[in-house]
């Protein structure tokens, strides 16, 4: 089996769409799951391929067909851990929103470096004082 994520936006320029129909809850996260699905469409089962959708909106909001792995693996591990389906199920939301909280900030700080890295003789663009953060105004 194959997991492909998807962080979908939400976002309300969404050109065809009403900003209320475009900001409803699981919206983005359904558009975005069935456009995996038509992607690859039924072909990876002639292959003995499987393939599973996981998508999360930016907002945090996960598809119900994406959560059903995370209930899966929660009735799976129940006996071996001997804890409740529920706990376990609970450990992987928080993980995985961990997870996600700690790779964004860990590639924003890595592009940052990157870019200072590019540019010899600059000076590093990470601010070094966060009140240049919160008083900046963006133009």
């Amino acid at each position: 089996m194959e997991i492909d994520v998807l962080v979908t936006g939400v976002t309300p320029e969404s050109g065809r769409l009403s900003t209320a129909k475009a900001l409803q809850r699981g919206r983005a996260a359904d558009a975005g799951y069935q456009s995996k699905v038509l992607t690859y469409g039924g072909s990876p089962a002639a292959y003995k391929f499987q393939l599973l959708p996981y998508v999360v909106e930016d907002r945090g909001y996960t598809h119900p067909e994406s959560l059903k792995l995370l209930e899966v693996l929660a009735h799976r591990t129940e006996i071996a851990w001997r804890l409740r389906a529920k706990i376990i199920y609970d450990f992987w939301l928080k993980l995985l929103s961990v997870t996600l909280q700690r790779s964004i900030a860990h590639s924003i700080l890595f592009r940052a470096r990157t870019l200072t890295c590019r540019t010899e003789g600059r000076d590093n663009i990470l601010p070094i004082d966060i009140d240049e953060v919160r008083t900046y105004t963006v133009t």
